[in-house]
């Protein structure tokens, strides 16, 4: 069919009202802090032609930026069985060049033409960055076992994403623990190049400025929703109760920091009485009061932390036949991945905890009480094999508003969607006319009714939006919502009902033959 014909002329007509999508933020953004094994283990096979030969290892002659840090085993491919297994001695055999990521045939006992098979360690470029694993395997794989088979706990860092992605996180952002002699990061091609790993001769794992330092670097994650400090267990002899509360308060910083970018982020902090360095019960409530006092008093952040009440959990160990005393940081980053893996106005009352297998440090139902009323987030043993959460509370008691973790979180996921929409979607597009003030009213309040519909809030009065006659280009907007606050006590109450009744007596008739 031929086109309509159109005759000459102009048409005039009025253009619909611009469209504004509602854009919801995720609340799932998991990041974990702690101390990994500082290196990734790998086998390469290479072959010498020669002796005083220097082969580079393949792998990171393929990887610019990578750094080789030990060699740790050479076994002949031919003879894998050579010197019961353990292969060619170093001493005499081969020799680490650490500088130019190789290996060197000393030449006594490598003949020509050998392939040999290398197991190294190495530091990957980009190693100290942060990075976003998937999966358990992802981490195992980049930052250590989390557990040997004893049951000891090899990498802090590999334990805790474990923990995390057991309960529900998609995804872990894991940020290994480093120190700079500088005290600042340096990058190199848009990875963190001056980073050293800390150990226990350094006496750099218990200092804040190291943790303040390794901070700094998650500032290449443009969005960070929950954190996980993972700090308690004995690395260090120096670790004391008094430089754990500092590391906790550099985390309470760094939070005010991103708040200072309209970013909300939520610590989960746990304690440790595994080891020598502290943790009881007394120690919970003293970190947990300083902290919280540490807030109010420089940031009002209360709302964003939480503390696990309890600090010795049991987890099974790889040979099955062991379980390890953990501290309650693991048990932060449990609950963390649960959060993160549940709407943000899911709370946390009630929801089991799996990835361990006990509670070692049992509270009375008292103690429960003094915990809670404390502003920790309490863990229980529910008739002896059930592991939950008894209430999800941040360490704000100020009012339920704030001290209900899925209240805080849906608060926070709601301020980051208006922001998000009214960002991208009106900002420098929208001209402030008359009509400026109904545009921005529609667009918060379709967010709002998203917001409804998914129960992350219950309702919402409709915004008062307005310009500002002395800023002709500023807008404001003010509206009221009710958060969905979850049913935590339900009272019951029941009477005797005693009145009089009629009792009817039959007797029975005899009959006779």
């Amino acid at each position: 069919m031929a086109n309509p014909y159109v005759p000459p002329g102009v048409t005039v007509a009025e253009a619909t009202a611009p469209q504004v999508v509602p854009l919801l933020t995720s609340t799932a953004e998991l990041v974990v802090v702690g101390l990994s094994s500082g290196h990734v283990q790998r086998t390469d096979t290479v072959e010498f032609h020669g002796a005083e030969e220097e082969v580079v290892l393949p792998f990171l002659a393929s990887t610019p930026g990578s750094k080789l840090e030990s060699i740790l085993k050479v076994i002949s491919v031919g003879q894998p069985g050579l010197n019961e297994g353990k292969g060619y001695p170093e001493t005499t055999a081969w020799e680490a060049v650490t500088a130019k990521n190789a290996i060197k045939n000393k030449g006594s006992e490598i003949a020509e033409n050998t392939q040999v098979s290398v197991t190294y360690q190495y530091v990957p470029a980009g190693y100290y960055n942060p990075y976003r694993a998937f999966n358990f395997a992802e981490v195992q794989n980049r930052y250590g076992n989390a557990l040997t088979e004893s049951g000891t706990v090899e990498s802090a860092l590999s334990l805790a994403a474990q923990k995390a992605f057991e309960n529900g996180a998609r995804s872990v952002i894991c940020q290994p623990l480093f120190w700079t002699s500088s005290k600042k990061v340096e990058y190199e091609g848009g990875n963190i190049s001056n980073a050293k790993q800390p150990t226990s001769a350094s006496k750099e794992f218990p200092k804040v400025e190291t943790w303040e330092t390794t901070l700094e670097a998650l500032n290449m994650v443009e969005a960070i929703d929950l954190l996980v400090p993972v700090i308690g267990l004995s690395e260090s002899t120096e670790l004391t109760k008094e430089k754990v509360e500092k590391i906790l308060n550099a985390f309470v910083v760094y939070e005010a920091k991103r708040a200072e970018e309209q970013q909300y982020v939520v610590s989960f902090m746990g304690l440790d009485s595994t080891a020598k360095n502290g943790g009881k019960k007394s120690e919970v409530h003293t970190i947990a009061n300083n902290i919280r006092a540490f807030s109010f008093g420089n940031y009002g952040l209360a709302q964003q932390n939480v503390i696990i009440n309890t600090t010795a959990f049991a987890v099974q160990a790889p040979s099955k036949a062991l379980t390890q005393a953990v501290g309650g940081q693991f048990m932060a980053a449990a609950v963390a991945g649960a959060v993160a893996g549940k709407a943000a106005a899911t709370a946390m009352t009630r929801k089991s905890v799996t990835g361990f297998v006990g509670v070692i440090d049992q509270r009375t139902p008292a103690e429960k009480n003094e915990d809670a009323e404390a502003g920790l987030f309490v863990i229980e043993l529910v008739k002896g094999e059930v592991i939950r959460c008894r209430q999800g509370l941040t360490t704000d008691i100020t009012n339920i508003s704030r001290g209900e973790l899925s209240v805080v979180r849906a608060k926070f996921n709601m301020i980051e969607s208006i922001r998000e929409t009214l960002e991208n979607q009106i900002i420098g597009q929208i001209i402030a006319d008359a009509n400026s003030p109904i545009i921005v009213r529609s667009a918060i309040s379709g967010v709002l009714n998203q917001l409804a519909s998914a129960s992350q809030i219950v309702s919402y009065e409709t915004p008062v939006c307005q310009l500002i006659s002395l800023e002709p280009a500023t807008i404001t907007a003010a509206f009221s919502y009710r958060p969905a606050f979850t049913l935590n006590h339900i009272a019951v109450i029941f009477s005797l009902n005693l009145s009089s009744q009629t009792v009817t007596v039959v007797e029975k008739s005899e009959t006779s033959v």
